[in-house]
């Protein structure tokens, strides 16, 4: 996860002057985290009265009169506050304290300042605004998340932050000195701002008065400088140097007027083991992906590698998910939803966050797989895929159930199995014009029976008005059929009565003369009600042909 180092002035003064070091790192979760979901609130609120001009004005009535609400996982926020294993009651009361922490404020030539009420006493002239207030109003704990308000004061800060600077939490948290935290937070800032315009492998800070360090590190005044600059400058330096950061501090230099150090400077230099470790690991997604495929980690590790990632996309195309959906871990080292087409994120909860998991350790090749896809395929798919599609052509009903979906450049070609008679990979082309007609077309169900009946019959009409447009031919249908009967009869001749041949002859027989005397009676006696569609297809076939 990535904290804030907030140059804001109300909130960096708080956070210097009024805060223990454990307070402090869950201050900055806070923080961290209401700035993010601050960016949801103010689009969905922008997007409820998108069509008002009033706007800024809305959001600036909404910081200044509402107490907003933000949640946190419980679990992580333990985790991340570096709590451990200690009980449940300790983060209570961490949270307890949170709420304790008074925020006063006096506005005095537009310039704000935080006081403690004793101090805001002794200056009740001239000002122009006095709140009285807490850092954090309200706190609400359930069995997953905590839900916690910040001062509309502080959430208006937030709100104006451009930039900040991103702290590894995961780093952050080895620090075994909250002295040396501290330092690396403040030299953190200085580094990267001067190292985006700096070539040089060595970065020169700018002089920080010694007072102001000693603020910064919470060590009273009266301490004489040499103590410490051998127990806070050095261990903290000594500290961040062990580890694998951003940079490492060479050397720091000392000011002196009148014989008395009063400024300090800090010399940093880039960490290439620390670069060079990141460019081995630039895809982490990969390393987790084979180390699940070679069974090197248990779940348990698995969730946890996922918890270290940040602001990364893991895939695409999950099951019981619109395929074009892209799960990714955000800022916060959550798992989420992201639309690439709106925008849009979709908070997943924690049912749906282990079976995600779950899915991604048994099926590895998932992780880091972003497919291409055709957002408005995929939209059609959507209203279409297991859909009917009823239509007629040439009198006949075609019942085609949509399977498949693929999109050319002036039409959508859909695929699907024809119900009626069976008939896979059964293509329709639909033009683009015409795409919104056609899927409201499309049913549900239907019932296929009816639809079979009703096609039977068209059929029979059908064989009906062949049978009277070829009515010359019935006659000599007839002799022919009169003239396979005498063959088949003869054939039988030659076989016992009891051998199969003789029965299987025998059935041809009465099939054929059955046939013969429907046909006999519907061209002789004009009873063409007697002719069904089996015989009708039999006299079709004999005038393409010239065969039975």
């Amino acid at each position: 996860m990535n904290i804030v180092n907030i140059p804001n002035k109300v909130i960096y003064d708080l956070y210097n002057k009024e805060m223990t070091p454990l307070q402090r790192r869950c201050f900055l979760i806070f923080i961290q985290n209401a700035k993010h979901q601050l960016k949801e609130i103010k689009k969905i609120k922008k997007d409820i009265i998108k069509e008002s001009a009033d706007f800024p004005s809305f959001w600036e009535q909404y910081l200044n009169n509402n107490i907003l609400f933000f949640t946190f996982s419980l679990k992580e926020l333990k985790r991340l506050v570096k709590l451990g294993k200690r009980p449940e009651k300790e983060l209570i009361k961490l949270l307890y304290e949170m709420k304790t922490i008074e925020l006063n404020t006096i506005e005095k030539d537009g310039e704000i300042g935080i006081y403690k009420i004793e101090d805001i006493l002794d200056k009740t002239t001239g000002f122009e605004e006095i709140r009285l207030g807490q850092v954090v109003p309200e706190v609400v704990i359930t069995k997953d998340n905590v839900k916690y308000a910040l001062s509309p004061l502080i959430v208006r800060e937030i709100d104006s932050m451009s930039s900040y600077t991103n702290i590894n939490l995961e780093n952050y948290n080895t620090f075994s000195s909250p002295k040396a935290q501290r330092i690396y937070e403040v030299l953190l800032d200085k580094f990267l701002s001067q190292q985006r315009f700096k070539k040089e492998e060595e970065i020169l800070t700018k002089w920080f008065d010694v007072s102001s360090l000693y603020k910064i590190l919470n060590v009273r005044n009266k301490t004489p400088y040499k103590d410490f600059k051998k127990f806070y400058i050095k261990k903290a330096i000594e500290n961040i140097n062990k580890k694998e950061l951003e940079f490492k501090i060479v050397s720091f230099e000392e000011h002196k007027e009148n014989r008395r150090i009063t400024k300090v400077r800090f010399i940093l230099k880039a960490n290439k083991q620390s670069k060079n470790l990141l460019q081995k690991t630039s895809n982490p997604l990969e390393i987790i992906r084979e180390k699940v495929q070679n069974e090197e980690i248990t779940f348990a590790e698995f969730v946890s590698s996922l918890r270290k990632l940040r602001n990364i996309q893991i895939c695409n195309k999950l099951p019981f998910y619109k395929p074009y959906l892209v799960l990714r871990v955000n800022n916060l080292s959550f798992l989420e939803l992201y639309n690439p087409e709106n925008n849009e994120v979709i908070e997943l909860d924690n049912k749906d966050v282990n079976n995600i998991r779950k899915y991604l350790y048994e099926n590895p090749k998932k992780i880091g797989a972003i497919e291409k896809i055709d957002v408005e395929v995929e939209k059609i798919k959507e209203k279409t895929i297991g859909k009917i599609y009823h239509f007629k052509k040439k009198k006949f009903n075609y019942c085609v159930k949509i399977e498949n979906v693929k999109k050319e450049e002036k039409q959508i070609t859909f695929i699907g199995t024809e119900l009626i008679t069976g008939k896979k990979d059964f293509y329709m082309k639909i033009n683009k014009n015409e795409l919104d007609k056609f899927i409201s077309s499309l049913k549900n169900e239907i019932d296929i029976e009816e639809v079979k009946k009703e096609n039977e019959i068209i059929k029979e009409e059908k064989l009906r008005d062949f049978y009277q447009k070829h009515i010359n031919k019935v006659e000599s249908f007839i002799k022919e059929l009169e003239k396979k009967s005498a063959e088949i009869a003869n054939k039988m001749l030659q076989y016992d009565e009891s051998s199969k041949e003789y029965e299987e002859l025998a059935k041809e027989l009465t099939h054929n003369d059955s046939v013969l005397v429907s046909f006999s009676n519907a061209y002789y006696n004009n009873e063409v009600f007697r002719l069904n569609a089996k015989n009708l297809e039999l006299f079709e076939k004999y005038v393409i042909s010239g065969e039975l």
